[in-house]
């Protein structure tokens, strides 16, 4: 990190000096990139959080480089870094049936086997977006779809608490172990053990119950599990894109 910061040093001492003849307010930003990426100068220092430069959102760590191809803030952030911002009332809108139906597939499951679904319009960074909320059984999910190109911006999906029969038994000895309710989350999520990292594994007691918890993280995404070590049922899972 030292390092890091150290090239962005030197890099603004070199910008400074051959930058010596432009005028001072030309001379205030610049974009530079070196063999970790891409960081933005703001005279002396350099741009880290939110940036709107040259008509695009663009978001930088702590240590100013620019993130891509990923999501911040539940935000998407693109190849180029940009978030780009559409018209409200832009031409290529997908609809609401449209964003309806991508979330929908993305969930596995049918229209006609969601008991309730709601269709809310959002705007973040002027970009329009449909906030979908629906249940299906006792999942209840959560999406937010960019109304343009009908990109799933960010999800969630949760047990419904009212469904959760837990049982009162404390002292069973019929505990499933730990492995197997490892097991339970990866087959749950659908994932090999193989392609798991940052695997979180303890154990608490709610209500009584002994409840094993389960953390891990497969490509972009982050998994969270509650599971009963008596009856090996998922009383709650959550995942999320992993910024």
């Amino acid at each position: 990190m030292k390092k890091k910061n150290l090239s962005k040093l030197i890099a603004l001492c070199l910008l400074s000096l051959s930058l010596a003849s432009i005028s001072p307010k030309e001379a205030d930003a610049a974009w530079i990139k070196d063999k970790n990426g891409w960081w933005y100068s703001e005279g002396n220092s350099w741009a880290t959080g939110w940036r709107y430069i040259n008509g695009s959102w663009y978001y930088f760590n702590s240590q100013g480089y620019m993130a891509h191809d990923t999501v911040i803030n539940g935000y998407y952030v693109n190849g180029n870094g940009q978030w780009i911002t559409t018209n409200a009332n832009s031409a290529t809108d997908i609809g609401e049936e449209k964003a309806k139906q991508i979330a929908f597939n993305h969930a596995g499951v049918y229209s006609n086997a969601v008991n309730y679904v709601t269709v809310g319009v959002d705007y973040i960074f002027g970009a329009k977006s449909y906030d979908i909320e629906f249940k299906s059984g006792n999942i209840e999910y959560d999406y937010d779809i960019d109304a343009s190109t009908g990109k799933i911006i960010k999800y969630d999906n949760e047990i419904d608490d009212d469904y959760i029969n837990i049982p009162q038994n404390s002292t069973s000895s019929t505990d499933i172990g730990l492995e197997k309710a490892k097991q339970t989350a990866f087959n749950h999520a659908e994932v090999s053990s193989n392609s798991i990292r940052d695997l979180d594994l303890d154990y608490d007691y709610k209500n009584g119950i002994k409840v094993y918890e389960i953390s891990f993280k497969v490509g972009n995404m982050e998994y969270d599990y509650d599971i009963n070590s008596s009856t090996g049922a998922i009383e709650k899972y959550d995942s999320e894109y992993d910024d």
